[in-house]
């Protein structure tokens, strides 16, 4: 225990410590366990609290958030007391285990007790072992688990204590007040520790502390059934180990785009041809697409998108009985091309434009279908899809060799995966809310599961969407090879 102590003061006050890059050898194992039985008492002191705190009257909410913070609390100095990964397996498997048999025997119900579905006691401790794993300094765990712990505490706290402002998210109620308070929140647990703990400069600390807190605090709003322990955890480790490679004024461009993003999804919703977390969907995928892609990957998709949202905003208000499209419905249309992203940003890999044009092409055929009728709307698609590959064209026709049979393929299956999507429409699952009785599409409305009203329960209209553009961007970058 000693030696642990003595080893946190030391990292605690150097700058920028880089944890031991062996974390699979467990050299110190004698020294950790005092550690590990420290942190294990510490975690049966914050159950038993939120327990008391259960038994004198508390809300739920507070009771599970009290463990939620002493937990995380605990893990937050990982990174200084251990440099193994060991440790920390032994301790979040243990504290996992715990979990599950205290469920199943109806045990401490201040963490359980919750009424809706959610599966965060469950990810959390295994978020902790990732975290640990892919962070390389123990700022970049710390933070990150801190966020998760006090900001996402504080959000639901204040949302539920006074939240009047309010947005749904596949059935589950966010506020606009608790979003703030996250924001805050986020904002001040990146900035002090960047700026006490690192030799990072003033300036760098203030916009990597804004980037970083605004992109979480939009996970966070569209996360639901307790996976903002995934989202909120890994998404600042993300957002912050890329931001710090940056350069002032590559962090000035990313911060004055998400600005000008933001305005734009205002409007979008404003107009009402997106709901509060469709608009978030669409600000996240113009970031992301900026961010991770470079001119390959944004101007394709600014060049197929911007006609298609023009013309659907022209189109869309003839049509006063669609709703706003929402979250579910941009995922269906982005969340391939996000990945695509995503393997690109850590491969560099010129040949996955292939894949990302035929799901951004075919997601903006699924936008093209739901705003108009299906036969102009396809017709006029056909030639504005023609407008990526000829912008990727321009960029790319020095990077690949076959870069024509390629977009010529993307663009090929993007045009079959829409029809096929078209194909199943009228066999796509309809629901009815158990508690409104509106029907709706997606399986949770009103904050309960919904029923099923016609078509097959399996065919739901997100997994249509999903597998069509899967397809597609799967066929897309295997044209690189076909070629």
């Amino acid at each position: 225990m000693v030696n642990a102590m003595v080893y946190l003061l030391e990292v605690s006050f150097s700058k920028d410590n880089v944890v031991n890059p062996n974390i699979w050898t467990w050299e110190p194992a004698m020294s950790d366990v005092w550690a590990i039985l420290g942190i294990s008492v510490g975690v049966f002191v914050a159950l038993g609290v939120s327990e008391l705190l259960k038994k004198l009257g508390a809300s739920v909410e507070w009771s599970r958030k009290a463990a939620h913070i002493g937990s995380g609390l605990l893990a937050i100095p990982f990174p200084y007391l251990f440099r193994s990964i060991w440790p920390v397996i032994i301790l979040c498997v243990s504290f996992l285990l715990i979990m599950m048999v205290s469920k199943s025997l109806k045990m401490f119900e201040g963490v359980h007790g919750v009424k809706r579905e959610s599966v965060g006691a469950y990810v959390f401790p295994l978020v902790i072992i990732l975290i640990f794993a892919l962070a390389q300094k123990p700022l970049h765990f710390a933070i990150p688990i801190a966020v998760l712990s006090l900001s996402d505490a504080l959000a639901a706290l204040i949302g539920k204590e006074y939240g009047s402002t309010h947005f749904h998210t596949y059935g589950e109620r966010r506020s606009l007040e608790g979003s703030t308070a996250f924001l805050i929140s986020t904002f001040m647990l990146v900035h002090l520790p960047l700026l006490l703990l690192s030799s990072t400069s003033r300036l760098e600390c203030v916009l990597i502390a804004l980037g970083t807190s605004i992109l979480v605090t939009t996970f966070e709003m569209i996360s639901i059934k307790g996976l903002d322990n995934v989202f909120i955890p890994f998404g600042t480790w993300y957002v912050l180990d890329n931001y710090v490679t940056y350069s002032e004024d590559a962090l000035i461009s990313r911060i004055v785009f998400l600005s000008l993003s933001a305005l734009i999804t205002i409007f979008f919703i404003k107009r009402r041809f997106f709901t509060q977390t469709g608009g978030i969907g669409v600000f996240l995928a113009m970031y992301g697409t900026f961010s991770l892609g470079r001119e390959w990957f944004f101007l394709p998709a600014l060049s197929i998108l911007t006609p298609l949202i023009l013309y659907a905003l022209w189109v869309f208000p003839k049509y006063e009985r669609r709703k706003p499209m929402g979250i579910s419905r941009l995922f269906q249309t982005i969340i391939i091309a996000m990945l695509v992203l995503l393997i690109f940003d850590n491969t560099s890999h010129p040949w996955l434009v292939g894949g990302f044009l035929a799901a951004i092409i075919s997601g903006g055929g699924f936008v093209y279908t739901k705003v108009g009728e299906k036969m102009p709307s396809l017709s006029l698609f056909y030639l504005i899809s023609l407008l990526p590959l000829v912008v990727t064209y321009v960029c790319m026709r020095a990077e690949i060799e076959y870069l024509i049979p390629m977009l010529a393929l993307s663009w090929i299956t993007a045009i079959a995966s829409v029809h096929l999507a078209i194909l199943f429409d009228d066999r796509k699952a309809v629901f009815q809310c158990v508690k409104c009785s509106e029907f709706t599409l997606e399986r949770r409305h009103c904050g309960e599961k919904t029923q099923i009203f016609s078509g097959s329960p399996y065919l739901t209209e997100f997994r249509l969407g999903l597998l069509s553009s899967f397809g597609a961007a799967f066929v897309g970058s295997g044209a690189y090879f076909l070629s």
